[in-house]
């Protein structure tokens, strides 16, 4: 089989894809993003976080949008701890928070 000839090729990042997607949809909102929520799901509702389940078995990160900048640290902090999901917390269209 011949092998196929790319004019170019590159990779995207959740964290570049993210970044897209606040700007383009949330550039004024706050928001907090969950990667991998599907791994947490205790997690997100021992900490009362809305789940739409029939639609979660394919997602790849949830996206919270909260009243205030206050939300996003106080639910920031709730969601960052060593065993939970990476989280980030985003201010009109800047990564304010992330946890690691």
């Amino acid at each position: 089989m011949k092998p196929f000839h790319f004019h170019t090729s590159y990779a995207v990042s959740y964290a570049e894809m993210m970044e897209k997607w606040i700007g383009d949809f949330h550039s004024i909102d706050h928001v907090i993003v969950i990667y991998d929520p599907n791994n947490h799901l205790e997690l997100l509702k021992r900490n009362e976080i809305s789940l739409d389940e029939l639609n979660m078995y394919s997602s790849k990160v949830l996206v919270l949008s909260l009243l205030s900048i206050n939300d996003v640290i106080s639910v920031h902090k709730k969601l960052s701890s060593e065993d939970g999901p990476y989280v980030q917390g985003w201010s009109n269209g800047a990564l304010i928070r992330e946890s690691y």
